[in-house]
């Protein structure tokens, strides 16, 4: 996604070969791509990235692709809140880097009790977290890693035991979630998604997101959606009964 990214900035900036350059940084946009060991890019660097992404993403899409989006938010407390979203909804489909930064409770809470509830993280293998760790270290607010192997890991045991209590269906897969997801209601005409773009060195909280829907941007959302039942959710496996908090 990050590639998709650049190459729409590249296609503005510098007019080389522009619809070819839109059309690559558009379906790599929509498939999610992005490589999550580019791990040598500045925080600055990748600030500018981000805020002129931002800027000129959404508008892209739009006017040169005909394909709008809900909406594009610059960092993730400018969108709505996931548990806030969910409010009602009758299937909520999330894929998590781990969880640590959202209340799967809440989720739970405001959902019915027969709401389809599935949550997707990547199993807590010690060499797919330390990649992960690497990637989101930089000069950030803490001044170093965001997260060091060890906390990806209870965070994401803590969180699959968590939302097992509370009705999720919970899977996972053996490699890392680079850009995480938010499907609400995907088989309905209020479907939604949101996508969290990981961006190397830059913490949880920087990270910028898209919504898309069928209505508005429905090629991305086919894409995300085929993949989370394709690729995520088929692929994943059920937690071993052994590796889970079950004395908490």
């Amino acid at each position: 996604m990050l590639l998709g990214i650049t190459c729409i900035l590249l296609a503005k900036g510098f007019g080389v070969f522009p619809d070819i350059l839109v059309s690559l940084g558009a379906v790599l946009f929509a498939t999610g791509t992005i490589e999550i060991g580019m791990v040598r890019i500045t925080a600055k660097q990748t600030e500018e990235s981000i805020e002129s992404a931002v800027e000129s993403i959404e508008s892209v899409l739009e006017n040169h692709l005909q394909k709008p989006v809900v909406a594009v938010y610059e960092k993730r407390e400018d969108s709505p809140h996931i548990a806030d979203q969910s409010n009602g909804a009758e299937a909520v489909w999330c894929a998590w880097h781990s969880g640590r930064h959202v209340t799967i409770n809440n989720i739970a809470q405001n959902t019915p009790e027969d709401a389809d509830l599935r949550l997707v993280l990547p199993a807590p293998n010690p060499h797919n977290l330390r990649i992960h760790s690497a990637a989101t270290g930089g000069t950030g607010g803490t001044g170093g890693i965001y997260a060091s192997p060890e906390t990806l890991h209870d965070d994401i045991l803590n969180t699959t035991q968590e939302a097992i209590d509370v009705g999720f269906d919970v899977r996972w897969v053996p490699h890392l979630i680079h850009n995480s997801v938010n499907i609400l209601n995907p088989n309905q005409e209020d479907a939604q998604a949101e996508i969290e773009l990981f961006l190397p060195r830059m913490g949880p909280e920087d990270r910028p997101n898209v919504q898309v829907s069928p209505k508005a941007g429905s090629q991305i959302f086919e894409s995300y959606k085929k993949m989370y039942e394709k690729r995520l959710w088929k692929q994943g496996e059920q937690p071993p009964e052994d590796k889970l908090y079950r004395d908490r």
